[in-house]
């Protein structure tokens, strides 16, 4: 009956969240939220069959995923199948406010910035490579949304480039392992 009576507040309780987030910031504690946002976190394995990547195929595309979740940031290790040796493995961290992270792509500068949609359950990717070859500089933007699917079995990348090479855009399927 307590817990049921409209004059208390609970954890989830919009009211008690926008009453209390101005004193945990004041103290430095992490803000509560009112929707918590999707949880990325987890190995992913992509699924072939499932995506749909038009006629580049596979190529340059992580054959699995290893992402981990905070508060305000993921981290996510990207593996490449390599024919001549071991998998190339890149690891990258993005902070889910905005802000830009710096990091390379094949020895060319990355600028990523990422946040979650209102809802709070699409993460939307945005990064802009600048090549420099020969004093001659060309650009490869990119934006990514990631969704989950099939109860958190699933994530969904919609990806679109473009690049000096063209435009593309595919759909890639990582299954949860």
């Amino acid at each position: 009956a307590l817990v049921n009576d409209p004059r208390v507040l609970g954890l989830d309780d919009p009211v008690y969240i926008n009453a209390i987030n101005p004193f945990r910031e004041k103290i430095g504690l992490p803000l509560l939220l009112l929707n918590k946002p999707a949880d990325f976190s987890g190995e992913w394995v992509l699924n072939e069959d499932k995506s749909t990547l038009g006629n580049s195929g596979t190529g340059n595309l992580p054959h699995k995923l290893k992402i981990a979740q905070k508060e305000n940031e993921i981290t996510a290790q990207k593996y490449f199948i390599e024919e001549w040796q071991d998998d190339r493995v890149t690891e990258g961290k993005m902070m889910l406010n905005g802000e830009e992270s710096k990091s390379e792509f094949y020895g060319a500068p990355r600028i990523t910035t990422a946040g979650l949609s209102v809802n709070r359950d699409t993460l939307n990717i945005k990064s802009k490579v600048t090549f420099n070859r020969g004093g001659q500089t060309s650009q490869m933007t990119t934006t990514e949304a990631w969704n989950l699917q099939s109860h958190g079995k699933v994530l969904s990348i919609t990806q679109s480039s473009v690049s000096p090479q063209g435009e593309r855009k595919i759909t890639m399927i990582y299954d949860r392992q």
